[in-house]
């Protein structure tokens, strides 16, 4: 090493060395768990809102999905996000249809709430996303930050056990 007082972790050669997916934790499992996540927050959302269909009628089809956005984008980012406004759009459509029809947008008397549901939805999921990346670049410069503490530690250490031996003016090789 350039340094030979300061000792890289093998963590740490370890992390640079994977790819980056790896590295920001997009393994096959998380990203069952994060889509899983939105799924399931949109069928919670869609059971809230079936379990007062009675009094709603076709009234707000779609505001109980915004929190199964919020809840998806937060935790997953922008791909679960997305995921559950496609999922709470189509079930949200649902409410508004009458027996019988096709899910279209000619099936909506106005077809604005659509359009507005989507655009807040995916602004959500964008959102949610810049969110993620702050947390993880602040996570990242965290662990910059420990590692330099401890190489800076290392060198302090490294000098002051030269200490008696300078004041001497005797190095040993």
């Amino acid at each position: 090493t350039r340094y030979p007082f300061v000792s890289f972790s093998k963590g740490y050669e370890e992390l640079a060395n994977m790819p980056m997916n790896v590295r920001r934790g997009h393994t096959h499992g998380r990203l069952v768990r994060e889509y899983g996540v939105a799924v399931l927050a949109v069928l919670l959302a869609f059971g809230a809102r079936f379990s007062l269909d009675s009094h709603l009628g076709a009234q707000i089809p779609f505001e109980f999905f915004y929190v199964s956005i919020l809840i998806a984008a937060w935790y997953g980012g922008l791909g679960p996000g997305l995921v559950s406004v496609l999922l709470g759009c189509v079930l949200g459509s649902w409410f508004s249809l009458l027996p019988g029809q096709a899910l279209s947008l000619k099936a909506f008397n106005d077809p604005s709430s659509v359009v507005a549901y989507l655009i807040v939805g995916i602004s959500i999921s964008a959102f949610g996303q810049l969110v993620r990346a702050k947390q993880r670049r602040l996570r990242e410069e965290e662990v910059a930050h420990k590692q330099s503490h401890e190489k800076i530690t290392a060198i302090v250490e490294s000098i002051m056990a030269l200490g008696p031996t300078l004041e001497t003016g005797v190095v040993e090789h």
